[in-house]
């Protein structure tokens, strides 16, 4: 497995648990809330797991441009020219 795809894969499980099973458990332990602060905690939520989402990606995207960078130069300095 490639090191962007297991960061990737953890990455979506880590975002499943966060935003799939802790509201779950939240709402098992402590009951429905009134309608006025569920629809505040919906859009709170929204406004969390879009921040979570453009950080996961960032990240990804930064991780995969160095892993491509040293790939290269570990290319090109192994390459003998002999004449």
């Amino acid at each position: 497995m490639k090191t962007s795809h297991f960061f990737l894969s953890t990455a979506v499980k880590v975002s499943f648990i966060l935003f799939g099973i802790m509201p779950v458990i939240g709402l098992i332990l402590f009951g429905a809330m009134p309608i006025s602060s569920i629809v505040q905690s919906v859009i709170n939520w929204a406004g969390m797991d879009i921040i979570l989402g453009v950080t996961v990606f960032l990240g990804y995207l930064i991780i995969t441009a160095i892993r491509g960078v040293l790939k290269k130069r570990t290319y090109h300095s192994s390459m003998r020219i002999s004449a």
